[in-house]
């Protein structure tokens, strides 16, 4: 039996994910001859890697979807060519598998004397068809489509991709194509069969594969869609399941959907969560790392320094702060320790831009490591001390304590750019409804245009940003290059006071994931073992809170946007009079 392949691929960031090529690597060899359309651009070391499993590769615009692609395959190589094949199948990488072994499906599926067949069909149903909501045909789902010698000589199957248009919404090529093809072959005579018949199985949604993946993986479903995933409210549980019933590496799973989806979407599909203890790994490469601490508070940086001592790893220090008294302070108590000789600098630079101009002023230096960690000593003037107090605390249990596991980890795990802190106590139990963007967005949205990062990003589609909570983290500074580049100087932060919210230096601390992910690194979460809490805790003790006393929960509820208005106010009139003096 001879068989032929045309793969239609697409990447919206113009990458390959290893998934596509694992699909290749255990498909080829059922085929005589395999034809891989890239509807985005492949660079030269991707396209290499499916030339090993391909006999030719075209590369063109996403003109029409897979359907435009699949068109134009058959247009170029011609109908003589393709009629040689005893069949042709029809693929595209909206899956991930195969999950099984294939030969065993293509032998069953054909002797079994039909002109066609797919892996999966969708239900008939009285609505739903995308933009008119008329019903949809039964039909086989076009991921995945496998013809005959005589249907692919029909005049019937010519004629369909001959008028093929090239649609611009994808609704109209499901609408006009996908659910359309099945019913003018069967109208025409042809027979046909689905590997996995879902008209039987009874379930809400008459669309198997992208609404219950979990039962088709049961059922011996050699695909997963990627929408599935998506879709589907449990994909941790989806992970399990694959892993239960087949040998699909799971981490091509990760690995794609950390590469396309936003950090606060992926983390809902991979697990970025690290437990963190003080024992260091084991790793052979060797590394260069330092670390930058803002000292606006001399009192908090002996809890920095204590946890130092402690370290075990090679680690430059880089001190920055606002006054040459402060600069005195902090030299008197590195040098009562004895990591006094770690301390390479102590810049001073004027109080603005709290921690953040004065780390983007010295990341030049910072740049020329493998490694580095910012940190300053926070407090909350705006709220009440021990929020402040306990916020830092969890960021030294999370961050510097366990300091020699993270330089460690990031050590051996190459691909991870940033290491954030877990959400801080008060807002993950007590906070539980604030809008973590606050008057951020606009901010986000007009730095991140700036920086001409290679992915895409809209904060006004992001309920709340994955972020480094108190704007501490460990980074690679090749992950923020980007961020760098923006050569941002004291013209571009407000003089202090500033308000608690809506300034670029809060809109830079919402950024640092989202760079990172956009330079095609990987993120992780560090938690200690110590803090980690079940899901009940917080939430009773916020309900008490609530209904035991009606007037303290209004004033609770709003004296974190009082104080905002307080700081915030006099800054907007004194804007106001100042563009109105200028104008005069």
């Amino acid at each position: 039996m001879s068989r032929a392949l045309i793969f239609v691929h697409y990447n919206k960031y113009n990458s390959l994910s290893q998934y596509v090529v694992y699909t290749l690597e255990k498909m080829h060899n059922l085929f005589e001859f395999v034809i891989f359309v890239s509807n985005s651009r492949l660079d030269k070391q991707d396209e290499k890697k499916i030339k090993k499993y391909s006999h030719k590769v075209i590369q063109r615009e996403n003109l029409g979807y897979d359907f435009g692609a699949w068109k134009d395959t058959f247009k170029t190589e011609g109908w003589d060519f393709f009629s040689q094949f005893d069949s042709v199948t029809l693929m595209n990488d909206t899956c991930f598998g195969p999950l099984f072994e294939m030969a065993n499906i293509f032998e069953t599926m054909e002797n079994n004397k039909i002109d066609f067949w797919g892996i999966t069909n969708h239900k008939n149903t009285k609505n739903g068809m995308p933009i008119t909501n008329q019903e949809i045909p039964e039909h086989l789902q076009s991921y995945f489509l496998s013809f005959s010698k005589e249907t692919v000589s029909s005049q019937i199957f010519k004629n369909f991709w001959e008028n093929i248009e090239f649609f611009q919404d994808v609704r109209n090529v499901i609408s006009c194509y996908e659910t359309k093809l099945t019913k003018l072959l069967v109208d025409s005579g042809f027979k046909y069969q689905a590997w996995i018949n879902t008209i039987d199985l009874k379930n809400e949604n008459p669309d198997f594969a992208n609404w219950h993946p979990d039962l088709l993986i049961k059922l011996k479903n050699p695909f997963v869609k990627i929408k599935g995933f998506l879709n589907f409210k449990n994909p941790y549980y989806l992970k399990q399941l694959i892993s239960k019933h087949s040998e699909y590496p799971i981490n091509l799973i990760d690995e794609h959907f950390n590469s396309i989806l936003s950090p606060d979407s992926s983390i809902n599909i991979s697990n970025k969560t690290i437990i963190v203890s003080k024992h260091n790994l084991p790793h052979k490469n060797f590394t260069t790392t330092a670390i930058h601490i803002h000292v606006y508070y001399p009192d908090i940086l002996s809890d920095y320094i204590a946890h130092l001592e402690k370290s075990k790893s090679e680690f430059d220090i880089y001190i920055t702060t606002d006054t040459l008294e402060k600069k005195q302070i902090i030299i008197s108590l590195f040098n009562k320790s004895n990591i006094k000789n770690r301390v390479k600098n102590i810049f001073v630079f004027d109080n603005k831009g709290r921690d953040v101009l004065p780390w983007l002023k010295i990341s030049s230096i910072l740049n020329q490591y493998n490694l580095a960690g910012h940190f300053h000593t926070k407090k909350t003037d705006w709220k009440e001390s021990w929020i402040g107090e306990s916020w830092q605390n969890e960021i030294l249990e999370a961050l510097i304590r366990p300091m020699d596991y993270i330089i460690s980890f990031l050590n051996n795990n190459q691909q991870i750019g940033i290491i954030v802190p877990d959400k801080p106590f008060y807002y993950s139990n007590i906070l539980l409804e604030s809008d973590t963007w606050g008057d951020n967005r606009e901010l986000f949205k007009s730095l991140w245009n700036k920086m001409n990062c290679l992915k895409q990003i809209d904060p006004f589609t992001i309920k709340s940003p994955l972020m480094p909570y108190g704007n501490m983290f460990w980074y690679r500074p090749n992950a923020l290059k980007k961020l760098f580049d923006l050569n941002l100087n004291e013209d571009n932060f407000l003089e202090e006071p500033l308000p608690v919210d809506g300034t670029i230096a809060h809109a830079l601390e919402r950024m640092p994931v989202y760079i990172s992910w956009s330079e095609n690194y990987d993120f992780r979460i560090a938690v200690p073992a110590k803090m980690i809490l079940n899901s009940f805790c917080g939430k009773t003790f916020y309900t008490v809170k609530e209904s035991t006393n009606e007037f303290s929960t209004v004033v609770n509820s709003l004296d974190y946007r009082i104080g905002k208005l307080i700081l915030y106010v006099p800054r907007k009139i004194y804007r106001f009079l100042k563009k109105l003096i200028n104008k005069l």
